[in-house]
């Protein structure tokens, strides 16, 4: 029988194994669907390829088009059938493991508690199999103390081996009318800071241990990782003056668990595969984690109460210098240098600001002047440490972006931003902070690079960057480059940035030639477009007396602003124009909310906007009819500068149903005319039978067709040379 589970469990690994190569297939005929369908060249790795992949393509139906799995998941059942968990513990058990024993029976619903006796593993497995178990948590002890857990999942696996530490039962928690009573109802689950690959077959191993909950239970069970030790807690809740107030009570035990092996088997195979082992004694820094790299530190113990910071970055002037990450699990220190050199000490002063980050948000620490450090300074070396204390409190850190236990990838202004694990800063000459992103899915780990402004808006400059090597610590270098440096790569990005000065050797040795050149520092000069484009982003801000409808959005703007900028505006808003001028409330019919905001206004109020490909022809739409030619012309060059010979049949034909109300014509669709006409063989061989689309468009296609003719003939009238 033994033989036969091994020889069961090996046939599942490796019917789940073929799973990966059916899953690289569909990827690469995804690939070539998506370039044919938008037009574009064949990726050069699939060209090879291109014709068998194709031919499978057009062969494909509903039900072969998306690869299914035909083998069932370890868990295909969780949700179907509620768990059923023996526990048990160890032999000759003392009276606190038994105790700890029963108080886990009243935590795990549908569970069943056993003496453990004489029984040998192979035959507890059996009996549990036999008996349609789905798990078995098997508790152990040392001298007295519950210090073990091996949770095995029936009947193939996995098994994974856990420690456990400051055990609290439920006697020990407080007073009797301080603990809850255990309720009955299944409990819901809170599975904290388990986001890498390992966290989350983890919480799978931990979370089918109990069965799907009501929507109105009471309960909660909670399983939170902090450096790689997860706190287990059991509550229940109560309203009692409705949603706005929550007590939560405390049931217990209360305890700690570390992972130490997950192994590919149940716990009577001896010779099961480690699906991973725990090595404690080897550098850490590349060690797998429970929760998502990056985002802990040293695990020597159970976890700290505050977060800990993983890197720093000093930002807020062209004079400051770039805060060194401070590595996993310490936080940096700004400036970088020796711990008493001038450079690290100018880095703080003229920097005015520390960005520290932790693995999910960037807080911003606003430092003391020049003079107010030496003072702080002076006084420590004084002796008189208890004066210094309340001014080093006052330095108090702000969120800048992110949310502290939130994790995500998703842009947007201070703390609607999120971040899923930020490995290293940098500052640039402008202020704004550059940082590695890390996420690691199913298929393998990838990074972005993203930036951090000011005022705390998150933009992601570049996703998707393969990351086999941890890439991390972005430094911007001399030319403008932005550098990542992995473990065996070192990779480099051309993004045009400004990198900070070098401060002078001497401004660095001398404190008292500092404080002056911090005294006598001028600010730099303030532009129209920047400080209106500062009141745009300030809104509603009490200054505004107009508000823009766009469907279900509104957005603050000033009246003669608009009229002074827009022509559209200046006839709409008019005193003896159209009716309800001096309305506070405009509707703006037919335009979407984001090409609005973020662009319309923004040029406005600033005279620029980077206008991005997706929204360039919803832009150049709604500056044709709110008569602003300047950002019209801007969104088509970003049109015009996309076109390829499989996507400009699409370009002709909006540029030729924009212009129509015009009755025809214009410079743009002449410009797109052109380009198609000097393309014209390459246009054939790639748009192929979507020409076939100019014929909605008569007059469109006569105009190609005679210009075709004209440019075939004055090429073969041109002399040889």
């Amino acid at each position: 029988m033994l033989r036969r589970n091994v020889r069961l469990r090996k046939e599942y690994l490796y019917r789940k194994g073929l799973e990966g190569k059916e899953r690289a297939a569909y990827e690469r005929k995804r690939l070539i669907r998506k370039a044919l369908e938008e037009g574009k060249p064949i990726p050069t790795e699939l060209r090879k390829d291109e014709a068998e992949l194709r031919r499978e393509i057009e062969l494909e139906d509903d039900n072969t088009a998306v690869p299914r799995t035909h083998v069932d998941d370890e868990y295909a059942h969780a949700g179907e059938t509620d768990p059923k968990v023996l526990v048990t513990t160890s032999r000759d058990p003392s009276s606190r493991l038994t105790q700890f024993a029963k108080e886990m029976k009243l935590v795990i619903p549908n569970s069943q508690r056993i003496n453990r006796g004489g029984l040998i593993l192979k035959e507890l497995v059996d009996t549990c199999r036999n008996h349609d178990f789905t798990d078995i948590v098997v508790l152990h002890e040392h001298r007295g103390e519950p210090d073990g857990m091996v949770v095995c999942h029936l009947p193939y696996g996995p098994t994974a081996y856990f420690g456990i530490f400051n055990t609290v039962l439920r006697h020990d928690i407080g007073q009797k009318k301080e603990v809850g009573t255990i309720s009955e109802a299944y409990p819901h689950l809170v599975l904290d800071n388990l986001g890498s690959k390992l966290g989350s077959r983890t919480a799978n191993i931990l979370k089918h241990l109990f069965p799907v909950p009501k929507d109105d239970a009471k309960r909660i069970v909670t399983f939170a990782n902090r450096q790689d030790y997860i706190s287990f807690r059991h509550h229940t809740y109560a309203q009692p003056k409705g949603a706005s107030s929550i007590e939560l009570t405390e049931c217990g035990p209360r305890f700690e668990l570390k992972l130490y092996q997950i192994k590919l088997g149940t716990m009577d195979q001896a010779h099961a595969e480690n699906e991973w082992v725990l090595r404690a004694y080897t550098r850490n820094t590349k060690r797998a984690r429970l929760g998502d790299d990056g985002d802990q530190g040293a695990a020597g113990g159970p976890p700290g109460k505050a977060p800990k910071l993983v890197t720093a970055a000093a930002a807020g002037s062209k004079g400051g210098k770039s805060g060194g990450g401070g590595g996993k699990g310490g936080g940096g220190k700004g400036g970088g240098g020796k711990k008493n050199s001038g450079a690290s000490k100018s880095a703080r002063c003229a920097a005015g600001s520390l960005v520290v980050a932790t693995a999910t948000a960037l807080h911003r620490l606003q430092l003391p002047s020049c003079a107010e450090a030496e003072a702080v300074a002076a006084v420590a070396r004084g002796g008189r440490r208890a004066q210094a204390a309340p001014a080093a409190a006052a330095l108090q850190a702000q969120l800048l972006a992110g949310h502290e236990w939130q994790q995500g990838a998703v842009d947007g202004r201070a703390g609607e931003a999120r971040f899923k694990s930020l490995c290293g800063l940098a500052a640039d000459a402008a202020g704004d902070i550059y940082t590695a992103d890390r996420v690691v899915p199913y298929n393998g780990a990838s990074c972005s690079v993203r930036r951090v402004a000011p005022d705390g808006a998150v933009a992601t400059l570049v996703s998707g960057l393969p990351d086999q090597h941890w890439l991390r610590s972005p430094a911007i270098l001399s030319n403008g480059d932005l550098a990542l440096c992995g473990t065996r790569a070192l990779l480099l990005i051309d993004l045009g940035l400004t990198p900070l000065l070098p401060q002078s050797q001497q401004a660095g040795e001398d404190a008292a030639g500092l404080a002056v050149a911090a005294a006598t520092a001028q600010l730099p000069p303030r532009s129209l477009p920047a400080d209106l484009g500062a009141l745009l982003d300030a809104q509603p801000d009490g200054t505004a007396d107009l508000t823009i409808c766009v469907g279900d959005r509104r957005f603050h703007a000033h009246r003669l602003i608009l009229c002074a900028r827009c022509d559209y505006f200046k006839q709409r808003l008019a005193d003896d124009g159209f009716a309800g001028a001096r309305a506070a409330e405009l509707e703006l019919p037919d335009a979407e909310p984001g090409a609005f905001t973020a662009l319309l206004l923004r040029w406005l109020y600033t005279g620029g906007a980077d206008v991005p490909l997706e929204q360039a022809r919803g832009v150049a739409e709604l500056a044709d009819r709110l008569l602003l030619p300047d950002l019209r012309s801007a969104a088509q060059a970003v049109v015009a500068a996309s076109v390829t010979p499989g996507s400009v049949v699409d370009s002709l034909l909006w540029a030729a149903r924009c212009s129509e109300p015009r009755g025809g014509g214009g410079g743009f669709g002449g410009l797109l005319a052109r380009w198609y006409v000097e393309h014209y063989e390459e246009v054939r061989r790639e748009a192929g039978a979507s020409r076939q689309r100019l014929a909605a468009v008569p007059a469109l296609m006569e105009e190609l067709m005679d210009a075709v003719v004209d440019f075939d003939r004055r090429a073969r009238k041109r002399p040889r040379s």
